[in-house]
Protein backbone atom coordinates (compact mmCIF):
# COMPACT_ATOMS: atom_id res chain seq x y z
CA UNK A 1 0.00 0.00 0.00
CA UNK A 2 1.61 2.91 -1.05
CA UNK A 3 2.10 6.06 1.33
CA UNK A 4 0.45 8.27 2.72
CA UNK A 5 -2.41 5.74 3.19
CA UNK A 6 -0.14 3.11 4.44
CA UNK A 7 0.84 5.83 7.58
CA UNK A 8 -2.77 5.58 8.56
CA UNK A 9 -2.77 1.88 8.95
CA UNK A 10 0.87 0.75 10.26
CA UNK A 11 1.75 3.18 13.39
CA UNK A 12 2.62 2.95 16.97
CA UNK A 13 -0.36 6.31 17.88
CA UNK A 14 -3.67 5.98 18.90
CA UNK A 15 -6.22 6.36 15.79
CA UNK A 16 -7.17 9.88 16.63
CA UNK A 17 -4.05 11.87 16.38
CA UNK A 18 -3.12 9.92 13.54
CA UNK A 19 -6.23 10.69 11.59
CA UNK A 20 -5.44 14.08 13.22
CA UNK A 21 -2.46 14.46 11.69
CA UNK A 22 -3.15 13.06 8.21
CA UNK A 23 -6.62 16.06 7.87
CA UNK A 24 -4.54 18.71 9.22
CA UNK A 25 -7.53 19.17 11.73
CA UNK A 26 -9.16 18.31 15.21
CA UNK A 27 -11.23 15.91 15.30
CA UNK A 28 -14.76 15.00 16.42
CA UNK A 29 -16.21 12.52 18.25
CA UNK A 30 -19.78 10.75 17.58
CA UNK A 31 -20.25 8.01 20.45
CA UNK A 32 -23.07 5.32 18.83
CA UNK A 33 -23.09 2.66 21.24
CA UNK A 34 -20.92 2.54 24.60
CA UNK A 35 -21.10 -0.36 27.32
CA UNK A 36 -19.02 0.07 30.76
CA UNK A 37 -17.12 -2.54 32.01
CA UNK A 38 -15.88 -1.90 35.55
CA UNK A 39 -12.71 -0.21 34.85
CA UNK A 40 -13.17 0.44 31.52
CA UNK A 41 -15.76 0.89 28.50
CA UNK A 42 -16.08 -0.19 24.95
CA UNK A 43 -17.54 1.98 22.23
CA UNK A 44 -18.29 2.24 18.18
CA UNK A 45 -17.49 5.94 17.13
CA UNK A 46 -17.57 7.54 14.06
CA UNK A 47 -14.60 10.73 13.87
CA UNK A 48 -15.16 13.19 12.28
CA UNK A 49 -12.73 15.83 10.69
CA UNK A 50 -13.23 19.62 11.83
CA UNK A 51 -14.56 21.61 10.67
CA UNK A 52 -16.03 20.70 7.94
CA UNK A 53 -17.61 17.41 10.18
CA UNK A 54 -16.94 15.01 7.08
CA UNK A 55 -16.24 11.54 8.50
CA UNK A 56 -13.08 9.90 8.56
CA UNK A 57 -13.59 6.69 10.97
CA UNK A 58 -15.95 4.27 11.87
CA UNK A 59 -15.39 2.02 14.80
CA UNK A 60 -14.75 0.32 17.91
CA UNK A 61 -12.40 0.55 21.01
CA UNK A 62 -12.21 -0.96 24.22
CA UNK A 63 -10.53 1.74 26.69
CA UNK A 64 -9.16 1.12 29.92
CA UNK A 65 -10.01 4.08 32.06
CA UNK A 66 -7.87 3.40 35.06
CA UNK A 67 -5.03 4.09 32.81
CA UNK A 68 -5.82 7.93 32.90
CA UNK A 69 -6.22 11.33 35.16
CA UNK A 70 -9.65 11.92 36.46
CA UNK A 71 -10.19 14.62 34.41
CA UNK A 72 -9.31 12.73 31.06
CA UNK A 73 -11.65 10.23 32.30
CA UNK A 74 -14.54 11.97 32.53
CA UNK A 75 -13.73 13.70 28.68
CA UNK A 76 -13.67 9.96 27.30
CA UNK A 77 -16.74 8.95 29.76
CA UNK A 78 -18.96 12.01 28.59
CA UNK A 79 -17.90 11.22 24.78
CA UNK A 80 -16.01 14.61 24.72
CA UNK A 81 -12.60 13.11 23.46
CA UNK A 82 -11.71 10.09 20.82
Amino acid sequence: MPRPYRDLIVHNKDMASTLADFHRSGMGLEVLKETNEGSGCVREVVLFAEPTWKPVEHGATRIQLDHFRREARSAIVEGEEP
